[in-house]
């Protein structure tokens, strides 16, 4: 089966651009095609004058255009293929660092256009599965995913211990911490809602992202009221062993009730220049609330995830 390139032919044989349903050959014989019917190519023809208006030209140009159609594709779906590659990636077939075949490879092999083939990878990518440089085959990702167990890092027993909640992630690297950012600030609408605060009332608002290999995996951007913080390291950059909630039980509000609110979306266009998300590629969006004792809301932390680099574990007792 073909599907006919009417527009761009017409412009190679006749040296014009006419609308899909209509064409001029080189004698001047107007003529319409039935491009719609795509088993066979008809052809209607209109008399412009001439006493032959089913001219030569118009027919052999009409041939032409149905010669230089372009096959179809077989009938599998790029996201098939991509499926299919996918599997090849879960089962170790294409290991970590191998080369996935290319565009022209997959066209040979499952009978598809470029357009198919280029689908398929772009799949692939926006799934986190493959890498790509320009001038440079596409490779299976290497990197490790994050996985990060909700109910062990925030556990007493880590941040107590004055040990980072990184720590208990299973990945192969600690992250780096980049543009870390603190200061005081007037609670908006949104946020007062959160800490069960008053609009315009004050806290301490920290942010930062954390990469991986140059690569950031997540940003965050917590708010502690300002009563507690003050005067504290949580209003500093270095808030010492244990982070916040260690200084949080210094001063007598320990944390010990965490909710954690997840859900998965597209990114924002700061999102995706902040993460370097890949095209297609959603964010995994947390907001965990840690309360004291008393059921006071101390701090809310709100955290975006590339969703490509993480895996979240939760292990719920029955």
């Amino acid at each position: 089966m073909f599907h006919v390139d009417v527009v761009r032919t017409v412009v190679q044989c006749a040296g014009q651009v006419w609308p899909l349903t209509c064409g001029k050959d080189v004698s001047g014989c107007a003529y319409t095609w039935n491009y719609w019917n795509r088993r066979s190519l008809t052809s209607t023809w209109k008399s412009s004058g001439s006493s032959n208006p089913a001219s030569p030209n118009a027919h052999t140009l009409v041939q032409e255009v149905f010669l230089v159609g372009k096959k179809r594709d077989s009938g599998i779906g790029y996201e098939a293929i991509a499926d299919e590659l996918r599997a090849k990636i879960d089962s170790g077939e294409l290991a970590p660092g191998a080369r996935v075949p290319g565009e022209k490879e997959l066209m040979a092999t499952y009978e598809v256009s470029r357009d198919t083939a280029w689908k398929a990878l772009q799949v692939l990518r926006d799934q986190g599965l493959t890498e790509s440089r320009q001038g440079a085959p596409t490779k299976v990702r290497q990197f490790e995913r994050i996985v990060r167990p909700a109910n062990k890092r925030l556990s007493r027993e880590v941040w107590g211990a004055g040990k980072s909640m990184w720590s208990v992630d299973v990945v192969d690297k600690m992250p780096t911490p980049l543009d870390v950012d603190v200061r005081r600030v007037e609670l908006d609408a949104r946020v007062a809602r959160l800490l069960g605060m008053e609009e315009g009332q004050p806290a301490v608002c920290r942010s930062r992202r954390y990469a991986i290999d140059s690569k950031p995996v997540m940003r965050a951007v917590s708010h502690i009221p300002a009563d507690l913080a003050d005067g504290t390291p949580i209003a500093e950059k270095d808030t010492g062993p244990g982070g916040t909630y260690a200084r949080l039980e210094d001063i007598g509000h320990a944390p010990t009730v965490f909710r954690e609110e997840v859900k998965s979306r597209m990114p924002t266009k700061a999102e995706k220049e902040w993460l370097k998300i890949e095209r297609g590629t959603p964010v995994i969006e947390i907001i965990r609330y840690a309360a004291d004792e008393s059921g006071r809301v101390v701090e809310v932390n709100e955290m975006v995830l590339d969703s490509s680099s993480y895996v979240l574990e939760y292990v719920i007792p029955s």
